[in-house]
């Protein structure tokens, strides 16, 4: 989610089933002195119905829209990652 503290505007990427790990912030590398927002975000999805499946998302940072996704399955559980995953309360999400 992305918040503007003076305007209290919400922005937000959502897909069902889906965990985001915490998001990573690119800045735009063409630009030399770029806006606060200017680049994309980069994050981590685990899939709620198949813990061998995991995709990376990237999202334009001004409006939180999706720019690609890749997905990737692997012989095992994809692992959280160290910083944090989010998901609301009573939701199930992958426990190793």
């Amino acid at each position: 989610m992305k918040l503007d503290l003076e305007t209290g505007e919400k922005l937000q990427w959502i897909q069902k089933g889906i965990w985001a790990s915490e998001p990573v912030f690119v800045p735009n590398p063409r630009v030399t002195n770029p806006a606060e927002d200017d680049g994309v975000i980069l994050s981590n999805l685990l899939h709620e119905e198949d813990q061998n499946r995991t995709t990376l998302v990237v999202l334009d940072a001004k409006t939180m829209k999706e720019l690609g996704k890749v997905e990737f399955k692997s012989s095992g559980p994809v692992s959280t990652t160290v910083h944090g995953q989010w998901a609301t309360a009573g939701e199930k999400v992958h426990t190793y």
